[in-house]
């Protein structure tokens, strides 16, 4: 008899898109029926078909404080009353928040996939909300080191699931230039590109001394090099050489300042815990040049990184810059994960 799977994204956020695609491609691969449960208009962005429920837009609003975690609560209360929640083998959440979800009332088994859920559990409240839902529910984690360390604070029913890996940009889907708001300037005015894409985690002190650093600025003018950064952070610039994309730009632009890019530049900040940057798997899928910093959340991606990529300091930077802005490697990463081997495994024992 064939199993029944929901798989639900209470959250359904933007920057998740392509973890969803993926996973419900290597879903796709197992003998399942699967339903989903998406905010209204996430379905079509995912290309899957029509909802078995749709979240109303009512639950969700822009803001970060009590209200939001209220409205999340809404959330899970009004899935629990619309469906027959136990009807189903699995029921997966790819998206949480652990706080809401104790006190959504839901008693059935879930799947909860972990995405920056583990950072700050160094927290005693949130550790303890964390601890409370994992009772009766069973984790997703990315990686084995995140495995780990929940069981080192006492969780034990983990289960390693890789993120998996995107599909490649297709070449011929990309615009062949991108123009900058409110400038003439474009990617093609320059001989190098080097692009900073995190928009929701980046060091904001080490890119505002990063900018206003003489020597750097320079070093870019002197070699028509271009720095671009993604950020909607204010930060002070009087030179060319450096451009900002502050408005919300489509994929294919996005795209296609990725790919002219002979250099992407990841900086996460020391808080950046237990978690996968989506940017340096885009890196890998695409074979394209990266540069990161040491954190543990990077660092832990050495081994499959066939060049020297990390760096610490602006200096750092400055060198690594120059060492790899024509590095000719034709295999700049080792391809590690495989979801599919991993829900096969997870399948077998649930």
């Amino acid at each position: 008899m064939t199993k029944k799977l929901l798989y639900i994204d209470p959250l359904s956020h933007s920057r998740h898109i392509n973890f969803n695609k993926i996973y419900i491609r290597e879903l796709n691969k197992f003998h399942l029926n699967i339903d989903f449960v998406f905010k209204d208009g996430y379905s079509h962005k995912l290309g899957v078909k029509k909802d078995t429920l749709t979240i109303p837009n009512e639950f969700y609003s822009s803001s970060k404080d009590l209200l939001s975690r209220l409205n999340n609560i809404r959330i899970l209360r009004y899935i629990d009353k619309k469906i027959s929640l136990e009807d189903y083998d699995y029921i997966i959440l790819s998206s949480y928040d652990a706080i809401s979800l104790f006190f959504s009332g839901i008693k059935c088994k879930l799947i909860l996939v972990n995405h920056n859920t583990l950072q700050g559990l160094e927290n005693r409240i949130k550790r303890f909300f964390f601890k409370s839902i994992s009772k009766n529910n069973i984790h997703i984690v990315f990686e084995e080191y995140m495995k780990e360390y929940l069981s080192k604070i006492g969780v034990q029913n983990v289960n390693k699931i890789s993120h998996g890996f995107m599909q490649p940009i297709i070449t011929t889907e990309i615009n062949k230039n991108f123009f900058f708001e409110g400038s003439e300037l474009s990617l093609n005015d320059f001989e190098k590109i080097l692009f900073i894409p995190s928009l929701h985690h980046l060091d904001q002190i080490f890119i505002e001394d990063l900018v206003i650093d003489k020597g750097f600025v320079s070093f870019l003018e002197s070699n028509n090099i271009l720095l671009v950064i993604k950020t909607n952070l204010k930060i002070k610039n009087e030179s060319i050489n450096i451009q900002f994309i502050t408005k919300n730009i489509t994929k294919r632009e996005y795209q296609t300042v990725f790919l002219r890019s002979n250099l992407i530049i990841i900086k996460y900040p020391l808080t950046y815990k237990y978690r996968i940057s989506a940017i340096f798997l885009e890196c890998v899928v695409n074979n394209k040049t990266c540069l990161l910093n040491k954190i543990d959340a990077l660092i832990y991606y050495k081994k499959y990184i066939n060049y020297e990529s990390y760096y610490d300091t602006k200096e750092d930077l400055y060198n690594q810059i120059i060492k790899n802005l024509d590095l000719d490697i034709s295999i700049k990463f080792s391809k590690w994960m495989n979801s599919q081997s991993d829900f096969k495994k997870f399948f077998e024992l649930n």
